[in-house]
């Protein structure tokens, strides 16, 4: 089960599709759908149930949780329309290292970097086949892209913070015992199980991170 202390807050936006007549403004949360046609990925039982979803199988790397870093990232998921991923692809990850940890001490940025996004995709990946097309005007011939959105949030942030602001010293590692489970082994099995897909460019990712990690 997920620890209580640790929380995710996701939030869908779902993209919308041009079409031929109007041009679109375009950023980094907006991609077209193939053929241009309309058409919305949702998790089937909504947004409350993709959350507890997330909740429930969120880790959050453990150089995060034991330092208190908190961080974001924003996925790129397209989806076809028997409810099975296609891709994955990280459009961006934030660091909040802002809670009194040295940041001159440690190089915090580059072994936590990628982390964040990496996790993301692995929960995604594991919701495979839970997610639905709806209004698709040629149902079968087309897929839907959209970003997602994920909040990891440590308790060790907030405990650092509250440190800091009484002038008292730092206790890294505070709240490790409250939630072990090791991401290193979970990046593992998400790219053992992305190579029995054939997804093997994405497998590398996880195989290569969760040996980076232990």
């Amino acid at each position: 089960m997920r620890n209580p202390l640790y929380i995710a807050f996701i939030s869908l936006l779902v993209l919308g599709c041009g079409n031929n007549s109007e041009p679109k403004k375009k950023n980094k949360f907006e991609a077209d759908v193939v053929e241009k046609k309309a058409a919305e990925a949702t998790f089937k039982g909504g947004d409350k149930a993709f959350t507890a979803f997330v909740q429930s199988r969120m880790v959050i790397p453990q150089i995060a949780r034991h330092y208190g870093i908190n961080g974001k990232a924003d996925i790129e998921i397209t989806v076809d329309t028997a409810g099975h991923i296609i891709s994955t692809r990280p459009l961006a990850e934030k660091m909040d290292l802002k809670s009194g940890i040295d940041t001159l001490a440690r190089d915090y940025k580059t072994e936590v970097g990628g982390l964040f996004a990496l996790e993301a995709e692995r929960i995604i990946w594991l919701s495979d086949g839970k997610w639905e097309i709806t209004d698709p005007k040629e149902s079968g011939k087309f897929a839907a892209t959209q970003v997602l959105n994920f909040d990891f949030k440590t308790k060790q942030y907030d405990y650092n913070l509250s440190q800091t602001q009484k002038g008292m010293p730092l206790d890294y590692g505070k709240f490790d015992l409250l939630d072990n489970a090791p991401s290193a082994a979970n990046f593992y099995q998400i790219g053992t199980l992305l190579l029995t897909k054939a997804y093997y460019t994405d497998a590398i990712r996880f195989l290569n991170t969760s040996i980076r990690i232990d």
